[in-house]
């Protein structure tokens, strides 16, 4: 009983680990040589909690507003995809987010695991 209850707390620090990891943001900082300040470019990756899902606030949405009332203008979302996940009609490629911001890019993905994703930000 002692090992079932051991496994059972391994698997759930394990799954959480990976969470974390499905969630983390990938910082990529570059100059713009068209403008006289550097702007921060980051590239955020993940699964299902990271892209959203349709009329919902994403937490993409808080940081890029925490950012933008910290550091207006110095830094930019980039990514391959800038949709929602639609969990009422299954579909990707929802634009409805509670909030229209200028940092919808991402490259997060409902579904996909953390390896799938850290395999295709080191392809672009």
């Amino acid at each position: 009983m002692r090992r079932t209850i051991m496994r059972q707390y391994r698997g759930a620090v394990l799954s959480a680990l990976l969470a974390l990891a499905a969630a983390s943001v990938l910082l990529l900082v570059s100059n713009s040589p068209a403008s006289a300040a550097a702007t921060d470019r980051v590239l955020i990756t993940g699964d299902s909690i990271t892209q959203g899902s349709s009329g919902d606030y994403t937490w993409r949405y808080r940081l890029w507003d925490k950012l933008q009332s910290t550091e207006a203008g110095q830094v930019e979302f980039v990514g391959t995809r800038s949709d929602l996940y639609d969990n009422v009609n299954d579909g990707f490629g929802s634009q409805h987010y509670a909030v229209n911001f200028a940092g919808e890019k991402h490259a997060a993905k409902w579904g996909s695991t953390y390896w799938q994703g850290s395999l295709t930000s080191r392809t672009r």
